[in-house]
């Protein structure tokens, strides 16, 4: 009776749950017993062992396979428990109101630059990462007791516009309590694609010879940290999908420099003379205001001059701007890294600027920047083609410029890494799907259950076109 023909959430799932619950956990029928550990692990255990493998069995009827994995990997659920009032619910619904680092209990000093080493996490477990203390708020919640959704705020009447029922349940105390999480550095793409195992991402950018390359995190010492929180989930909003509920809960930023001093972010500085003033993320804890696609304004000719209302440049985001004067080229730049606090009418400034006047042989007539696609039939107009080593050349200072940016906007942002892997929040179930129905691409899909909403996935093979 494997899981797909009896999932938690059918009838007979429901009291096989139930008494998996009844057995784990010592009950009048109403009330859990905590009076002592003892007594509850003596209940667990029944007499000769008999109700925990009545349990293993119980819990058999939901599984057609398994896969091993370490204890040390069960500490960090991504469920939270208020004390107060035992609400449970998984991280996303909770308000974080504050935040710090504990390196070391005796010197309150030690967090000036945070520590990353093992930490001991209850059962002689160890876990490798950044100590990190949060203040959490009890708010109000309302789940549906139909299809199961949660949404935070107070309502009458389930979010889902496809239940929309009224057997709904109010929750929050507005009680306070802290939460200590120690944060590997893992992106929240690696925890999902990659089944929740660590592996390299981390990179500084550089740029040299007109070429773009990467510094992976070998070569690299972080110099930078802040905690960044654009949480919880608004209210009303019905959660479905991983990468959106990781973006509600607290986010360790982490910013790096290569031994020969290139950094990621690259940060701003006062312009003024002697100042030295310099910062590497937005104030007020706002996030980077980095646009990813062309900003409106942005022409063919690769043109922007758009300022903001301090008069600074405003950014072409990872698209390489192509001015014709001597000032700040826009690829790359960050919006709202406000003015500096000693000159409170002078903007900071990137301390990686990009300020040369791209020349006229850089276009063709039409006033576009040289690249492959135009570059053919441009020149080949003219007769010239890739015959002319000037036209080539222009061509490949174009595309070195273009990553020069591009190399700007890649390092303009530091590393961020959520504070819990939210490892009890997603169950991924293997389905096949019939080759035929889905032509001829060999499709691997899975089911990723978020409490009860259902989203399908799909995978290409590695060759896949």
């Amino acid at each position: 009776m494997p899981y797909e023909n009896n999932t938690y959430i059918s009838t007979q799932g429901r009291e096989y749950t139930r008494a998996i619950f009844h057995n784990m956990f010592k009950n009048d029928g109403v009330d859990m017993d905590l009076s002592s550990v003892a007594s509850i692990i003596g209940y667990m255990r029944g007499n000769n062992g008999e109700q925990f493998h009545q349990t293993l069995g119980l819990i058999k009827q939901f599984i057609s396979g398994y896969s091993q994995k370490t204890a040390a990997t069960s500490y960090d659920t991504g469920i939270l428990i208020c004390p107060e009032c035992s609400r449970r619910d998984f991280m996303p619904f909770w308000e974080f109101v504050d935040f710090g680092f504990r390196n070391n209990n005796r010197e309150w000093t030690s967090t000036v630059e945070p520590d990353k080493r093992e930490y001991n996490v209850g059962g002689d477990l160890q876990a490798t990462g950044y100590h990190i203390v949060s203040r959490i708020r009890c708010n109000s919640v309302t789940t549906c007791s139909e299809c199961h959704h949660t949404v935070t705020g107070k309502y009458s009447s389930c979010r889902d516009p496809n239940c929309g029922s009224s057997d709904v349940v109010s929750a929050g105390c507005g009680n306070e309590f802290s939460y200590h999480s120690v944060v590997d550095e893992v992106k929240r793409s690696e925890w999902i694609s990659l089944g929740r195992q660590e592996t390299n991402t981390t990179r500084v950018h550089k740029f040299k010879n007109g070429i773009p390359y990467d510094v992976e995190r070998m070569g690299l010492r972080p110099f930078f940290w802040r905690i960044a929180y654009q949480g919880p989930v608004p209210q009303g909003v019905i959660l479905n999908d991983p990468i959106t509920a990781f973006s509600y809960i607290p986010q360790l930023e982490i910013g790096y420099q290569t031994y020969d001093g290139v950094q990621k972010p690259y940060g701003y500085k006062c312009p003024e003379s002697g100042c030295g003033f310099e910062r590497y993320a937005p104030p007020f804890g706002e996030p980077y205001d980095l646009p990813l696609v062309s900003p409106s304004g942005f022409d063919s000719d690769a043109i922007y001059t758009k300022t903001g209302e301090y008069g600074q440049p405003l950014s072409s985001g990872a698209q390489a701007s192509y001015n014709r004067d001597r000032e700040e080229q826009r690829g790359g730049l960050v919006n709202n890294m406000g003015c500096c606090p000693h000159h409170t009418d002078t903007y900071l400034v990137p301390k990686v600027s990009i300020k040369k006047m791209p020349p006229s042989t850089w276009f063709t007539t039409d006033g576009e920047p040289l690249n492959d696609d135009n570059f053919t039939s441009w020149s080949g107009g003219r007769g010239r083609g890739y015959s002319d080593p000037d036209l080539l050349e222009a061509k490949n200072q174009v595309g070195a410029f273009f990553n020069e940016q591009y190399v700007r906007y890649m390092n303009a942002k530091p590393e961020s890494y959520p504070i819990s892997s939210l490892r009890r929040m997603f169950v991924q179930i293997a389905k096949q799907v019939c080759t035929k129905c889905c032509g001829t691409l060999n499709l691997v899909v899975g089911v990723t259950h978020i409490l009860k909403t259902t989203i399908i996935f799909t995978h290409l093979p590695m060759d896949t076109p």
